[in-house]
């Protein structure tokens, strides 16, 4: 599991298709949130090796931490904490 010192509302979820990574993390530090990660990604990877061609360009505008849902990634907001927990269920 990893956990992240980020407080709840610095977790954005984006609904992403392949080829607007980049659009996404230019709305994500416009807003100023402090996790972002990718899910619902059309159509799916099929190699996790692909995540890094699909997050390609992103570090040229979001320097926060960035990772891809898959299906079975569990994020928890434990109640009166900022951690943002990420656990892959499969």
């Amino acid at each position: 599991m990893k956990r992240f010192g980020l407080g709840i509302l610095g977790l954005l979820v984006v609904l992403a298709v392949m080829g607007y990574a980049l659009r996404e993390t230019e709305i994500a530090r416009d807003a100023g949130v402090g996790y972002l990660l990718y899910n619902h990604i059309v159509p799916p990877l099929p190699l996790a090796s692909m995540e890094e061609i699909f997050l390609d360009g992103v570090a040229g505008t979001w320097s926060g931490p960035v990772s891809v849902g898959r299906d079975g990634t569990l994020v928890r907001l434990p109640a009166d904490s900022e951690a943002i927990e990420l656990d892959e269920l499969l």
